[in-house]
């Protein structure tokens, strides 16, 4: 199943709920596009995305031209935060060190409070 997603806003924050697989470059970068254009129209500089229920099937090699991608259609500074399972905490973490490496604000966890307050502590 490819990914699906839903937004809400609260406050300042763009919250994302994804489910499905990323089982194609081509299909997270669509996800992405989605979220960078919601965060555009909502203008919130934070984003949650609760992916618990999105399985990780990218390669390490895509998952990081994915950082490059992400890096160029951003068109300014957010703060990112992912909740994935625990199962996919050692992909996401490299996506993190890769995205920080890149200058981006970017935090991943398998605990949805400990992902909001380490975006309330910017």
């Amino acid at each position: 199943m490819a990914i699906k997603w839903i937004f809400k806003r609260h406050d300042d924050i763009l919250y994302v709920t994804a489910e499905g697989y990323d089982e194609s470059f081509s299909g997270v970068t669509s996800y992405i596009d989605a979220i960078v254009k919601e965060e555009e129209l909502k203008f919130c500089r934070k984003i949650l995305c609760d992916e618990r229920h999105l399985e990780y099937r990218l390669s390490i090699w895509n998952t990081f031209k994915l950082v490059k991608y992400n890096r160029k259609v951003m068109k300014r500074p957010v703060d990112i935060a992912i909740v994935t399972q625990k199962n996919n905490y050692d992909t996401g973490k490299f996506w993190e060190t890769v995205s920080r490496n890149r200058g981006m604000r970017a935090g991943v966890f398998f605990d949805m409070k400990k992902a909001k307050t380490w975006l309330n502590s910017y």
